[in-house]
């Protein structure tokens, strides 16, 4: 379903996406909700907002946001944000264009299945974000994390990681990279005294 206007939905109202193949799709203009109701189900919410401090608490603006059970799309066509952590099943990162998908807050995001990171897309999560749950990296992941074990610290469920590009992105301090299989690995941090390895890596693409 694709939607094209603003959604108020009441103080008792409910918004429940839910059942094999079902995709609520706001056009990027569109706020759902107004601080209250609730949203819930299993099914996909599309986050298409952009140029917010929350992309996603934005666009869908309800008192009681169950996304537990639901997939959340980042899809927009420009960089999207969000600033704080929050719980659900699975995330997909399918915005393509030249920002990235920037999850921020403190703490952790929790996903009970798998993140998938698109072909050409970019997930950037702060210094002092988490990502739990399987990750799968067919576009680029930064590992912001600095003080050690950065890559397993910043996410640490099953990481599916050679198809894809991990950058390691951190600033004001040095960070490590494991004994590793990377697909593409890019060492972007500055930091003087550089980005140190704690065994054998091996980049099966680029290094």
């Amino acid at each position: 379903l694709t939607d094209s206007g603003n959604i108020i939905i009441a103080s008792a109202g409910k918004l429940s996406v839910s059942g094999s193949g079902a995709i609520f799709n706001p056009l990027s203009s569109v706020t759902v909700g107004n601080g209250s109701g609730t949203l819930s189900g299993t099914g996909q919410i599309n986050v298409t907002a952009t140029g917010n401090s929350n992309d996603l608490t934005h666009q869908y603006n309800f008192g009681t946001p169950t996304l537990t059970n639901l997939t959340v799309n980042f899809a927009g066509t420009a960089t999207q944000t969000t600033s704080a952590v929050f719980s659900c099943a699975n995330i997909t990162v399918s915005n393509t264009t030249t920002g990235a998908v920037n999850l921020n807050g403190t703490g952790t995001v929790t996903v009970s299945g798998t993140t998938t990171v698109n072909s050409g897309a970019t997930l950037i999560p702060s210094s002092t974000t988490i990502l739990s749950g399987a990750l799968t990296d067919n576009g680029t992941i930064k590992v912001t994390h600095t003080g050690g074990n950065d890559l397993n610290t910043q996410y640490t469920g099953t990481l599916t990681i050679s198809g894809g590009t991990v950058d390691y992105a951190g600033s004001g301090a040095q960070q490590s990279i494991p004994a590793k299989t990377f697909g593409t690995l890019k060492i972007s941090n500055s930091y003087s005294t550089g980005v140190t390895t704690t065994g054998n890596v091996v980049a099966s693409t680029t290094l």
